[in-house]
């Protein structure tokens, strides 16, 4: 990926991006991707989807997976290049290091999700990071192969 990678991609009508998802919003992801790299990524779903887990225990749990945490990168690219795997009804977190979350307009630190509903097309979007994550949501967990 290029410095300017959530910005510069053409839409297609197939997907939305949020327009506050933009390269000067996410500008330094843990690690920055570039052409070349090949990443291996699986989904995690708690087992008890009614327990609440906080962002701090996500981010605890995919750093004891060796994650990559690429954010808005991470979910960008899967959603140009493997929309059709996502689970509908769901929301798919990619996560960067704390600290490095985007601060929306209403002072609330925000994550990159994929959502894709039955009846609409597949969305990036920015997720609370304050709340508790329970219900219909799964870790992306990025690897390097």
């Amino acid at each position: 990926m290029h410095s300017n990678a959530l910005g510069s991609a053409k839409l297609d009508g197939t997907f939305r991006i949020d327009g506050d998802i933009t390269d000067k919003n996410f500008p330094m992801p843990e690690c920055k991707l570039k052409a070349g790299n090949v990443l291996r990524v699986e989904g995690y779903i708690p087992q008890n989807r009614e327990q609440k887990i906080t962002t701090n225990e996500c981010i605890a749990f995919l750093k004891r997976k060796n994650a990559v945490l690429v954010g808005a990168q991470g979910a960008r690219i899967l959603l140009t290049q493997k929309r059709e795997k996502f689970l509908t009804d769901c929301h798919h977190l990619s996560f960067q290091e704390k600290g490095k979350f985007f601060v929306d307009r209403f002072r609330v630190s925000t994550i990159p999700s994929v959502y894709a509903e039955k009846t609409r097309i597949p969305s990036l979007t920015l997720a609370n990071a304050e709340r508790f994550w329970e219900g219909n949501y799964l870790l992306l967990c990025f690897r390097f192969v």
